[in-house]
């Protein structure tokens, strides 16, 4: 039976807007226009959650919220308060008066529907007697089957369609299990897991993947994904009955991550400004992306609303009448209990001093108002995730040292308690045998002190090696997470740039009859930018996978790494004219795939940066006692010896208005020079072009001709 939820507004629109609202999210409105029809339906009906306007025509909104609070078997109803007073201190009331949530007007739809599913939920789910599992499967016919097997065997069942669905109802039931199928239409399963073990909320859920497949393969990848057990459907019912009470035979403590908001769940934004118009501007956009917006005049007023409401996120005007934006951002970074919390500086001031002492006050980013709302929206939700990021990594880490520390004392025990044992065991020998004469006694005692002298050097010793050890430790895993969280940022951030692209695209053809110059121009500004910064965020993680430190030193064929490279370009070369020439090149020690990556980046380079005549690339090889040097020599823009070492260093170009590139390929041959312990440098040629000339030390086992 659907949830009913009692809305009580005196407005006939927003009546009838939540109603729709409220019916396709699946539940069951009952509308009412003043307090007496609102207690009526109360005595009459059973209420699972209020929609409560403040200010009604018959009375205070809060004087029903007092009613409902006041009576045993209503106090736990959760109450949303609706109002047209967007003061702070107008919420800070409503919140203290026991309402559950506080919505102004103009409210955001999605927000407040996702706000009712998550409060009915909350209540829905601590009465529920049995363990909540859920299943994902895209099959209704084994959907089907699975939910009377797990609810004759006594479990609460949740089902889920798709992938993308069952994320959403894992945040929303917070299940005590999940079983999982290999193959669905959006995301397979090993992902399914994998987004559940980067929620903090769901990461401790056990997880159980099935699957028709036989491969072996399949199962060590549903493994490696963090699932908890592998069952093949054709097992049957009973297997993955007994699989599942075996999770639950021996019982843990609820884990604080539990208690945690959800990645899937609304958020909270609050904005603080002196300027009306910019406030409420911004508010617009923010909702547009189904943000609940506070809207905070002053850093009086937000620090109030903090007292009273938790926020995920707050953007912060520096300049304001009273309590600053920075002193506001000093109080909350200054807080134990607000400290985590996303701050975003908002000011018209772009110089650089301003810049200093926002990120000096504890600012997590600092964005000018010039910026269109866009930017605004993008670094909000950067800053959401970086938070949950930081929330997993910093659990980690004190998992991680909580048992190194305890490691360690259980092994300084160990060692105190030998130590002492051995010690006891010498020094009653010696003593009996040291008795007969005072010299003997007082060389054993000088013996005993140097045995002390030195099991304190020992000690001293043990712990400097234990520190470096786990300095080596933490710096290993943060390159990890680092590694890891850039090539998912990658990831999700190309997707959109690829819909937008596409999109743009699809306008401009079956739009460009009627588009003018300026908008046909303007779209394909956007469709260039996007596409650059894709092949920047390609770059950055091409970087990144370039810094892998040590390589495996493998025989590489320079001269076929270099035809490799070619063809590769080959659709580049013949439209710019170009031609790429070399002399007979050596077998040398090194990564196949970062030579190859090393040819290919300098000679993409000698061909966009040319000059007006075709491009023409000559490559050679020299051996010299430290071992084998590359040259790649171009007839293109050349290279002034003052930015001899510049153009090397990351995002650096020549020219600040220079567009062409992402001002990574040179930075990355220079690591590949790095990994293979030489170097890499450019001569500009006598009139134009450039010699690019690159160190690869090593034993000369193949030589040129």
């Amino acid at each position: 039976m659907a949830h009913r939820v009692l809305v009580v507004d005196d407005s006939i629109t927003i009546r009838m807007d939540l109603q729709d609202a409220l019916e396709e999210a699946g539940f069951s409105p009952i509308p009412c226009a003043t307090l007496a029809a609102a207690r009526e339906a109360l005595d009459r009906e059973s209420i699972d959650l209020i929609i409560l306007d403040q200010v009604l025509p018959d009375g205070e909104g809060l004087d029903l919220l007092a009613e409902v609070r006041s009576t045993a078997a209503r106090a736990t109803i959760p109450i949303i308060l609706l109002s047209t007073r967007a003061d702070v201190a107008d919420r800070v009331r409503g919140l203290s008066a026991g309402a559950d949530e506080y919505a102004g007007k103009p409210y955001d739809r999605s927000f407040l529907i996702a706000r009712v599913r998550e409060l009915v939920r909350e209540q829905a789910l601590s009465d529920l007697p049995g363990r909540r599992i859920l299943v994902i499967e895209d099959s209704p016919t084994f959907r089907e089957e699975l939910r009377q097997s797990l609810e004759g065997a006594g479990y609460v069942v949740f089902v889920a369609g798709s992938a993308e669905e069952g994320l959403h109802r894992a945040a929303e039931t917070r299940p005590a299990a999940i079983v999982v199928d290999h193959l669905l239409p959006d995301l397979d399963g090993p992902t399914v897991v994998q987004r559940i073990r980067h929620d903090p909320a769901l990461r401790g859920v056990p997880c159980l993947l099935l699957t028709a497949s036989l491969l072996r393969d399949h199962e060590l990848g549903a493994l490696a994904a963090g699932a908890d057990a592998y069952i093949r459907k054709e097992q049957g019912m009973d297997v993955l009955l007994a699989r599942l009470a075996g999770l639950f035979r021996e019982e843990l403590p609820v884990s604080a991550d539990r208690c945690l908001p959800s990645l899937f769940g609304p958020k909270r934004v609050l904005c603080v400004d002196d300027s009306e118009t910019f406030l409420q501007a911004l508010a617009v956009e923010l909702r547009s992306d189904g943000y609940d917006v506070i809207l905070a005049r002053s850093g009086e007023e937000a620090l109030a609303l903090l007292a009273a409401q938790p926020v995920d996120c707050v953007l912060l005007d520096v300049v304001m009448p009273g309590v600053s934006g920075k002193q506001v951002c000093e109080r909350i970074k200054g807080s134990e209990a607000w400290r985590e919390m996303p701050v975003l500086l908002l000011t018209s001031r772009e110089d650089r001093e301003t810049m200093v002492e926002g990120i000096n006050a504890g600012a997590d980013d600092y964005i000018a108002k010039s910026s269109d709302f866009e930017v605004v929206r993008a670094r909000i939700r950067a800053q959401l995730r970086r938070k949950h990021v930081e929330a997993d990594n910093r659990r980690i880490r004190e998992e991680l040292y909580q048992k190194e520390v305890e490691a360690e004392r259980e092994k300084a025990a160990r060692e105190l308690a030998e130590s002492r044992a051995a010690f006891v065991s010498q020094l009653e020998r010696k003593n009996f045998e040291l008795q007969h004469t005072n010299e003997e006694l007082r060389r054993k005692s000088e013996e005993l002190e140097v045995m002390k002298e030195l099991e304190r050097e020992i000690a001293e010793r043990r712990r400097v090696e234990g520190e470096l050890r786990t300095a080596s430790k933490k710096l290993e895993r943060s390159n990890r997470e680092l590694e890891q969280f850039l090539q998912v940022a990658s990831h999700d951030l190309q997707e959109p740039l690829r819909t937008l692209a596409s999109l743009c695209e699809m306008l401009q053809a079956s739009q460009r009859s009627q588009l003018d110059e300026k908008a046909r121009r303007w779209i394909a500004m956007i469709i260039e930018g996007a596409k650059r910064m894709k092949a920047l965020m390609q770059a950055f993680v091409a970087y990144s996978e370039s810094t892998g430190g040590e390589v495996d030193l493998q025989p590489v064929d320079c001269e076929a790494a270099l035809e490799e490279a070619v063809a590769e370009l080959r659709d580049a070369i013949e439209a710019a004219g170009g031609a790429v020439s070399w002399d007979r090149l050596p077998t040398i020690r090194g990564s196949s795939s970062e030579i190859l990556l090393l040819f290919r980046n300098l000679i993409s380079n000698a061909i966009r940066f040319r000059r007006d005549e075709p491009p023409r690339v000559h490559v050679w090889a020299e051996g010299r006692d430290e071992g084998w040097v590359l040259s790649v020599r171009d007839n293109g823009r050349g290279v002034p010896a003052e930015h001899a070492d510049r153009i090397f260093r990351l995002f650096r170009r020549l020219h600040p208005d220079q567009t062409i590139g992402a001002g990574i390929g040179l930075t990355i041959c220079r690591k590949i020079a790095e990994n293979h312990g030489g170097a890499i440098w450019v001569e500009p040629g006598e009139t134009a072009g450039s010699v690019f000339r690159v160190l690869l030390p090593g034993p000369q086992e193949g030589g040129a001709a």
